[in-house]
């Protein structure tokens, strides 16, 4: 039995009865964190992965990235307001969903984290 909001790892070999609100991986699957400790970390580590995806743009292509091959990370650096919204978040898709109506009230009910995409390419860790 597996419970509600319970993420699985790849190739994970799970039995018995795995509680909602955990995260497991591994043959034999074993729980290695609750959902909220998983929800903490990819957060705190967002702006670690996105200079990982800016840097590695950089290094790949020598040139900086557009805004869209930032793809999610977009989050962090965009003006809220419909022109970003439509151009650059409304065609992403997030765990398989696309124009959500959860996605844009995320993106209009937070505030971006760098006061722009230059400000943010400029950033160094």
């Amino acid at each position: 039995t597996i419970g509600d909001n319970v993420i699985i790892g790849a190739y994970s070999i799970v039995k018995g009865n795995i509680p909602s609100n955990t995260v497991w991986c591994g043959i034999p699957a074993r729980q290695i964190s609750t959902l909220d400790l998983y929800y903490k970390k990819k957060m705190d580590n967002r702006i670690n992965d996105a200079i990982y995806r800016r840097d590695h743009i950089i290094n790949r292509y020598d040139r900086n990235p557009t805004i869209s091959e930032m793809g999610y990370f977009a989050f962090l650096f965009l003006e809220r307001n419909n022109y970003n919204y439509e151009t650059y978040i409304k065609k992403l898709e997030f765990n398989g969903i696309k124009n959500d109506d959860k996605i844009k009230m995320l993106f209009f009910n937070s505030a971006p984290l760098f006061k722009s995409f230059d400000d943010f390419l400029n950033h160094n860790i």
